[in-house]
Formats: structure tokens, sequence, C-alpha cells
């Protein structure tokens, strides 16, 4: 074996590689399981204490200084995070309606002629899917093909500066298109500013660039109507006056006191600060709490100030410290050093300190004790900073002057016409330019003429963003902040400036709920058919291949370690799927073993030496392991592209798993045979009763195809019969609605007797109603309002599904009970998908498949010179999708599982295509070697005895992939059952097509044998 000192070298650094990277996740589980058993089932003590530990070192000083890794907060964000689906949670999917954009620019027109054309382009783009700028300008166009969109009555009205009368029509477009994707940036930065207010522990958040969407995953979330509320609620942007830090040393320091005082006469120090910390969820006059304080950017504080005050943070949070002084003790006063003195002094400005993150809640539970209100200056109000201050988990605290009796601010945000950034060519960096209406440029000038040489905050939701400092009066309504901005935060700054101007609303056009319970369950049962699989094919191999089937085992073990290590490096979300992708791997994964062993078996027959026949073997197996395994990564790459949450993660599985599944198959088992070669040890590739197997087979695959071609004819023509009449039972990920399962405290459940009570409830349109898993739980899906996501209409269907189903219960739960997805009893998970969602998802997965085989006919065309292998694989392809979907037609209703077809369903019928071409490919692979090993003999002998060739193979990868299968299909659960039953089916009729129709079509599109030779040999 050549490299074998490089191959075993790269072995070690990817084993390594792989401890670093779960190492992470070794961590955060040992400390949530010290957090979990602290808090004893109190989840704000959990969080408390998740908290307070976030930024400690966790193996040592020295690890954490020169590495800064090994702190449970920078662990938290490298492990191998869990989907929702197996640790419970609410996933959000919203989308900015640019049909308000439009309206809102038009100055809210009440033209018939506008609102007619922009009703017609939202209902063409709700059901076609296609943009509705597009189709507002197509629809203004058919009442008036002359149309001027600048025109007074549309957008060019004096209101709107963006736009003017003398723009052409393309002018207009392409403006109202970049107005629509700044809303988008606009939304994402005020979503941004509110993630830490779900009060999770790993929330997420992402623009989905390719729909304009975006996303928001909130793992373990307890309360998600309120999580709602928060996504849907208004923007609020303002302009506060501010108040000189230095009035307020003198009340802070008598708080402190105050405190102090009675913390000591409670005589209870250590209880006291845990109770406040974990009693406090809110946050007085701002609106974060504090352990869920969101960051993004701040440039007002000077380097210098910052380095002092991480310093100062650092020696002034020594818990001795804090004892005597409680308040003081978390708030660092902000503070300048003297050049000369060394001494600290106080500056004039509206920054009165900085808090670590772990300390807000403690300090904003102090603020809201009535006695300390009172000795704080009845026009001041205390406001935290956005961003955390650079290298240091701490927050600025702002002091704003509140004037006014009603507590609003000097101006509101709603007078903001445009704001853009750009470079500085004289300070450097970039700057902000803002734009008012005449109304606000009035008021701007009478506010910094009032603030000269004072700071104006800047705030979003009641954050501070910016709090420049104004050096004149500025008049016209037109301004510049001015900061040393770097492109991102002058770009967010920019955006949330914007975010008053125009109110677009955000639209939840998904969203998926997922019960603790449901999640702990998936785990079970994902992790026990994962580790029954495992033993399944390690029992299999040693069995069949003797100890070279424990070499084999010894790489499939190692090709486990290294793509969970792979996944936890990618930090890829593992979920069901995702599992179920692991454990296909594992059959999958022995197929290069069985092809190696195959081939080394042969050479062994033919009477070469061991050491020969091993180095041989693996020569002369490499071209159908490379055919066979890129075909599949072909297929994981669409899916990667065009699916979406879990079908993705399922994806990136599938892939990453046949990466270490190859490196494993054949550089592991390869380093451990040539280990026992150099110390003269036996390899046997068989047992004594396993020796012969399949080596006498002489099967007539030709002679025998027209009547399979007729059986499979036979099959798609019932399933023809099945589409047209029965019809496909699409998911709400395909069609939109509502799903949910709920959990009953019986048994005895009838689901006809459930839908029957539910249809009134629903306006007369009767759900559907099926077991889900066990006995004991139901699945209702629904078309009920499903495009109307507001708070109101969520928990108005959820009251009318309670008012249904509360009968059935041996003893009902409250309505309180039974809408909390925690509570073990009643909504157990939701989900709803808006139309334009579905329309997505259906569009892409036809293009997912159609793409795949496309791109399988190119590729076999390709690589086999023949235009007739390319066609027979597609064709091979057609009948295994078609057979898989006719089942899920035929059997629908008749099976005691669910047999939705929806993303999972779509992920499993790629996946079919690409292990079908996989089978396929092998087997035309041989073809071609015996065309071109045997000069004579008949075409139909040649492939028969091909075909005879690659039996044993096909047995065993086949076999293996579909036990695997099955133990995921008995034990993995009822959330991938439907998936691993498509699976199922479509393995074993890919193995079917191989043998029986794909070789058998090569034959009836060639004449001649000596044409087939010309045109199939490499």
């Amino acid at each position: 074996m050549q490299n074998k000192a490089f191959i075993s070298f790269i072995a070690i650094v990817l084993a390594l590689a792989c401890i670093y990277h779960l190492s992470f996740t070794v961590v955060t589980k040992k400390v949530e399981s010290d957090a979990a058993a602290y808090a004893n089932g109190d989840s704000r003590l959990e969080r408390a204490y998740l908290d307070s530990v976030a930024n400690l070192p966790l193996l040592g000083e020295f690890m954490y200084e020169y590495t800064g890794l090994y702190s449970y907060q920078n662990a938290k964000q490298r492990e191998l995070n869990l989907g929702l689906d197996l640790k419970g949670g609410m996933n959000l999917t919203l989308e900015v309606s640019v049909a308000d954009l439009l309206k809102v620019m038009a100055n809210n027109s009440e033209d018939p002629v506008f609102t007619a054309a922009l009703a017609k382009a939202k209902e063409q783009s709700a059901k076609n899917n296609t943009d509705i700028i597009d189709n507002f300008v197509a629809a203004l166009k058919e009442t008036d093909p002359n149309v001027n969109l600048a025109s007074a009555r549309l957008f060019g009205h004096k209101d709107q500066t963006m736009i003017n009368v003398n723009m052409t029509n393309d002018e207009v477009i392409s403006i109202l298109r970049r107005e629509a994707d700044l809303a988008i940036q606009r939304t994402f930065e005020v979503l941004n500013s509110r993630i830490d207010q779900f009060g999770v522990t790993q929330p997420n958040i992402q623009k989905l660039e390719a729909t304009g969407r975006i996303l928001i995953e909130l793992p373990g979330i307890k309360d998600p109507d309120r999580a709602v509320e928060l996504v849907q609620k208004t923007a609020k942007l303002e302009f506060w006056e501010t108040y000189d830090m230095r009035k307020l040393i003198a009340p802070i320091s008598k708080i402190d006191e105050y405190l102090a005082k009675v913390k000591k006469a409670q005589n209870a120090t250590s209880e006291a600060a845990d109770t406040t910390i974990a009693e406090s969820t809110e946050i007085v006059d701002t609106a974060a709490t504090a352990e869920n304080t969101p960051s993004l950017n701040l440039t007002e504080t000077t380097d210098t100030a910052k380095e002092d005050t991480a310093s100062s943070l650092e020696t002034q949070s020594l818990e001795e410290f804090k004892k005597d002084h409680p308040l003081l003790g978390i708030l660092d006063i902000a503070y300048a050093l003297d050049p000369q003195t060394q001494q600290r002094t106080y500056v004039q400005g509206p920054i009165l300190g900085y808090v670590m993150t772990k300390d807000t809640a403690e300090f904003n539970t102090y603020m809201r004790i009535p006695q300390v209100k009172s000795m704080l200056p009845k026009d001041v109000k205390l406001m935290w900073g956005n961003k955390t201050i650079p290298n240091t988990p701490a927050l600025e605290l702002y002091c704003i002057f509140s004037p006014r009796r009603d507590g609003k601010a000097a101006l509101d945000g709603d007078v903001i016409t445009d704001a853009s950034f750009e470079k500085n060519d004289q300070g450097g960096g970039f700057m902000v330019r803002m734009t008012m209406n005449s109304e606000g440029a009035d008021k701007w000038a009478k506010l910094t003429e009032a603030n000269i040489d004072r700071s104006i905050a800047i705030t979003l939701d009641g954050m501070v963003y910016s709090a420049p400092n104004v050096k004149d009066k500025i008049t016209g309504g037109i301004s510049t902040i001015t900061g040393n901005f770097n492109f991102d935060e002058a770009k967010t700054l920019a955006a949330v400036l914007k975010a008053g101007q125009l109110p677009v609303p955000a639209t939840i056009v998904e969203k998926a709920v997922v019960g603790p319970s449901m999640g702990k369950e998936a785990i079970r049962a994902g992790l026990f058919s994962m580790v029954i699989a495992l033993l399944v094919v390690l029992i299999y191999m040693a069995f069949y291949y003797g100890n070279a089937g424990i070499t084999a085992n010894i790489a499939l073990l190692a090709n486990v370690f290294f793509l969970v290590g792979v996944l936890a490096s990618l930090g890829t979300t593992l979920t069901l799927p995702g599992i179920a992708g692991i454990v296909l791997t594992f059959g999958m994964s022995v197929d290069a073993n069985v092809l190696i062993f195959e081939r080394i078996r042969e050479e062994l027959r033919d009477g070469k030496g061991l050491k020969l026949a091993i180095s041989d073997g693996y020569s002369r197996a490499y071209s159908s392991i490379i055919d066979a395994n890129v075909t599949t990564l072909l297929t994981a790459i669409i899916l990667m592209v065009f699916g979406a949450g879990p079908v993705k993660g399922f994806a990136v599985v599938l892939f990453a798993g046949i990466l270490t599944s190859l490196f494993s198959a054949i550089f592991i088992t390869r380093l451990v045979f040539e280990a026992q070669l150099a110390r003269k040890k036996s390899i046997k590739f068989s047992i004594k009763a396993t020796e012969g197997a399949f080596s006498n087979t002489n099967f007539d695959f030709v002679g025998k195809r027209k009547m399979f071609y007729i059986v499979s004819a036979v099959i798609i023509a019932i399933g023809f019969v099945s589409f047209f009449t029965k019809g496909f039972n699409l998911g709400v990920d395909l069609k939109g609605g509502r799903t949910y399962t709920v959990a009953f405290d019986n048994n005895n459940i009838n689901t006809q007797a459930i839908a029957d009570a539910l249809t009134p409830q629903f306006g007369g349109e009767a759900p559907v109603v099926k077991l889900f898993g066990s006995n004991d739980k139901i699945k209702i899906i629904t078309k009920y309002k499903f495009d109307d996501s507001t708070p109101e209409t969520e928990t108005a269907v959820v009251n009318l599904i309670y008012d249904a189903v509360k009968g059935f219960y041996t003893t009902a739960p409250s309505l309180e009970d039974f809408a909390d997805e925690n509570s073990g009893i009643g909504l157990a998970s939701s989900e709803k998908v808006g139309p334009s969602i579905a329309g997505d998802t259906k569009t892409k997965s036809i293009y997912a498949i159609a793409f795949s085989i496309v791109l399988m006919f190119l590729y076999i065309m390709i690589r086999f010179k023949g235009w007739q292998f390319g066609v027979a694989a597609i064709v091979a392809l057609m009948h295994d999708v078609l057979l898989v979907l006719a089942c899920f037609s035929i059997f629908d209703g008749i099976l005691p599982f669910s047999l939705e077809i929806d993303q999972a369903i779509i992920a499993a019928v790629l996946t079919v295509i690409g292990y079908s071409i996989n089978d396929t490919v092998v087997v035309f692979d041989r073809i071609r070697e015996y065309f071109n090993d045997h000069k004579r003999g008949t075409i139909g002998t040649l492939v028969n005895k091909a075909l005879n060739s690659t039996l044993s193979r096909t047995f065993n990868t086949s076999f293996t992939t579909l036990v695997v299968l099955l133990i995921i299909f008995i034990f993995g659960g009822p959330g991938i059952k439907s998936m691993s039953f498509a699976l199922l089916v479509g393995i074993g009729v890919g193995t079917y097509s191989s043998l029986f129709i794909a070789s058998p079509i090569v034959i009836d599109l060639k004449k001649r044998i000596g044409k087939e030779k010309e045109e199939s040999v490499a």
C-alpha cells in the first residue's frame, strides 16, 4: 500500500479534530447537568446558574486564557446542536409584506386602479408563488398600458422623497425592489434586537437570502404565545435627550448603601442574591430581560475607556466587594484616568457605567424596588445599550432624560423618511445620513439647538443603538452621524433609523412548536433504533465475512465517530431525519467494503495469493466505488440546495456520511489488513457457511426481462389509476394548513368521533384526524384560517380544538394546561404553513427531483460513453420514483400510519434516486467490464454473467440497508415512520430495478454486440 504513513497521519489528525470538536458538546452537557441538579426543576434558577458560569473557565485559567474556548458560553456556540424535533421549541418563518410596503410608498393610496391592481397582484403571488412587484406592474398595465409609476396618484406624490415625477417606470421599479430588500433588512435588525427576549438559552435568527424570509429558532421556549407577540410587535424608534451621568453618582451611592443595609438586615445575603437573579424576568424601562440582552453595534465609547472598563470590571466583580456593595459590585461606574495623577475622574456624558450581562437581571430587580426608584431623579430613566463592549460581556447603561409627564421621547422615529450610509472620506470609516419630513425637521432643529455639546440617544424598542454628540443646530432635516463606523455598524444603524419610517409588518408564514415530551420521545426512539441497527450490521458483517468482517466493523465504528465529529465541526443541527441519515449511513457504509471484499474473494478463487488478492481486489473495486458514491453525493448536494430545515440537515448528514464512509472503508480497512499481513496473520473473507455463497448462480435475467417489464408496468398502471382517482395526501408543508398533535390520558381514542366534533368548530370544514404513533396521540390537520397568523387567531383555534376534544379525556385538563406544550397533556406540538411557503416547497420539490434525474442521466451517459446506459438508468429511476409514489397513494388510509407526502418524503425519494443509481452504476460497471474482457458470446449471455457475478454484492448491500431501514421503521418513532417506509420501499425497488429493469433495457436499446462494445467500452 502506497502512502501508508500519510494516510495514517491523516487518520490520526482527523480523529484528534473530531475529539476536539466533540469536547465542546461534552463540556456543555456536563455544565447543563450540574445546572439541572442545582435548580431541581426550577427553570428560572437553572438559567440563572448557566448565566452565572457563562464566562468562567471550565478547564482551567490556562486553557481559557490561551484558547478562549472552554467557557460554557463559547462551548455552547460550538456544540453539536439538536433540532427542535429532538429537544422541543418553536420555529418561526416570517415574510415581510411587500404589498403593504407598496401601499405605504404610495401614501396609502385609495385610488381604485391602484387598489385593484394590488389585490390582484397579491392573489396571483399567493397562487403562483411569483414576484408581487412584477404582478402589480403587470396588473396596472392591463388597465393602462402607458401607466406612469412616478405619477402623483401612484408613487410620485409630494411626500415621497425617493421618487420624482420625471423617473421612468424601470427606475421606479428599481427603487421599489431596493426598498423591499431594505424592508427585509430592517425587519431582520428589529427581530435581531428582540431575539434574546424570548427566554431561551440558544436562540437563532437568520435571513434566508434566497427567499427574503427570516427564520427564528427558539429551542426550549416556555411561552410560544409571547414569542409570537414579540415577533409581530411594531418597532418603536425614538430620539431621547440624555442625562449627565455625573448627576447620578450620589444617588447611586445612596442606593448601594441602602441595599447593603437591607441585605444585612435580612441576614441572608447569598440566598437573597440567588432569589433576585432567579425571580428577575423583565427589564424596567427597556424591552429586554437581563439574561436576554441583544447585541448589535455601538461606537460612542473610546477604546481607552473600554479597556479601562474591562480591567475595572474584572477587579470590581470580586464577591467580597459585592457583599458590602450590592449595586456597585455589579455596576462599574464609567470613568476616565487622569494621565498625570492616574486617578479616576467622571466625564460628562450619558453612559453611567457597565454591567456584566449575567448581572443585568439582578440590577433590574434592584431598580424595581420602590425605595430605590424614589432615590433616583424623577426625570431620569435608565436604558441598556444594545451591544456588549469589545472583549468583555458587559453592557453600557445609559442615562436618559425624560422630563415629560407622559414619559414619551423627545421625538418619534416616524418622522424619518430615509436613511443611508456611505464612506466617510474625511474622518475615515463610514457615516450615516438620515432625512426627516418637514414636521420632524422643525422638531429636530429645536431639539439639536437645545442639546449642543450633549448627546441624543437613538433607541429602538427601548435599547440605545447610538448616542452621538450634537455639534450645532441642525436645520433642513438632513443630519449626518459620524463616529468611525465600520461597514456593518453603519449598515445596522441606517436600518434601525429606517425601522420607524415604514410600518411594514412581518407575517408569520410558517410556525412549528414541539413540546419537550415529544422531543424526548424522538431522541429515545432515534438513539434506540441507531444502536439496534449498528449492532445488527456489526453482527452480520462478522458472520458473513469472518475476521475480515470484523475489520469492516472497526471501519464502521470509526466512520460513526468521524461522522459525528465532522457534523459537530460544521455546526450542523441534528434533527430526527438527520438521525435517520446516520442510521442509513450504517447500511450504505458497508457497500464499499462489500464491493472490495467480493472482489478479493474473486481474486482468491482465481488462485492468487492473499497479499496480491487484497491489492488487486482494492484496485479493481475503486471504479465501482467512485462511480456509485459520486451519484449519491450529487443527490445530497441537490437536497442541500433545494431542501430546507430538517431536509437540509438530512442532506448534510448524508453528504458527510458518504465521505467518512469512503475514507473508513477504503483506508482504515486497508491499514488494518496491511498490519495483519505484516504480522503474518490469517485473514478470512468468509466463514464456511458463506464461502461459496452466490458463486455459482446462473439466473436468466435477460430471458425473463419481459415478464418483469409487465409486472412493473401493471403496478405503475395501478398507481396511475390511484393518482388520478385517489390522489396524494399532501402534508401541510406542500399544501399549507395547520397541524396539531394532541396527547390524551387514555388509549380509547375514536378519530372519527373527534373529526365530527371538530367539523362544526372549523366552520363546517371537516379536518383530517388520525392516530399519531401510540394510541394516546392524534394528529389534527386543517386549513381553517391557516393564512391568518395573528396571535388572536392562533389562540382561538386552540380554544376551538379544546372545546371539541375535552370530552374525550378521562379527566379533562384545564384550557391553560391543554394549550401548554410543556404540560405533557393536550397539545404536544403544532405547525402552521402559509400558502407562500407551501408553494415554495412544492416548486422546489419538483425542481429537485427533475434536476436530479437530468443530472444522473448526464453523468451516466458521460461516464459509460453511451446514451443507452443513460436512458436505461433514467427509466429505472423514474420506475422507482413512480412505484414509491404509487405505494403512498394506494396504501394511504389503509396502513396504520400516516402516508403524507411532505418534505421528508421528498428527501426520501431523492435518497432512493441516489441509492438506485448507486446500485445501477455498480451493475453497469460490471457489464462494461465483461464486454471489455470477453470477446465472444451473445449480449444476453454476457449481461447475465455480469449480473450473476454481482449478486453477492447486491444481496449483502441491500440486505444490510433494508434491515437497517426496517429497524428505523419499527423503532424510530412516528416522526420518521413514513420517511423510513418510503426508503424501505424505495431501496427494495431500486435493487430490483437495477437487476431486472435497467440492465435489460440496455440490451433492448442495442442492436449488435459489436456496436455494444464500441459504445460502452471506457
